[in-house]
């Protein structure tokens, strides 16, 4: 939430009424999570408190609204490394009007998303995908780079927190 291209995505998302015209917003993250040791191996329902919280924040901050009705299934998985549900699907409706459809999982090794997952916007004339850093903006026509990052987990800690400190200043 607090980096440059959430903010970027926050305001092309309400410039005019492009958020009201949004179909559905759609956030899938995948990821192992597995450490090999640790409190996530033990912690009850570990993957919706130590992850999912993460996203449902970005995505109050993104829709600029309250989650007013969320339908939720959790399940757990043969061969997970964590207690409790390792997958999670759920549908949310916003104050606003806007919806999500989110999943998660903590057990994919292949196919995995940047930790703050991938999102993608569908309109009836275009959409925006969204990693974590760079914004792309496809229509039939073209597909267009509206922000660029080059974003990794691996990063200096001075660099989320100047973009903290710049998103708290604006």
């Amino acid at each position: 939430r607090y980096t440059r291209s959430a903010r970027s995505l926050r305001k092309y998302l309400h410039d005019g009424d492009r958020l009201q015209r949004a179909n559905y917003i759609e956030v899938r993250f995948r990821h192992t999570g597995d450490f090999g040791v640790g409190y996530r191996h033990t912690m009850p329902d570990g993957l919706l408190f130590d992850m999912v919280v993460h996203h449902a924040d970005l995505m109050r901050f993104l829709v600029g609204a309250e989650p007013v009705k969320v339908t939720a299934t959790g399940k757990e998985r043969k061969g997970q490394w964590c207690t409790d549900a390792s997958v999670i699907n759920a549908s949310i409706e916003f104050s606003d009007g806007a919806f999500v459809i989110y999943s998660a999982d903590w057990l994919s090794k292949v196919d995995r998303t940047p930790w703050n997952g991938l999102w993608t916007v569908r309109f009836t004339d275009e959409t925006l995908v969204w990693d974590g850093g760079s914004l792309i903006r496809r229509t039939e026509q073209k597909q267009r780079t509206l922000h660029y990052s080059q974003e990794s987990e691996q990063r200096p800690l001075s660099l989320p927190l100047n973009e903290f400190l710049s998103a708290i200043s604006e």
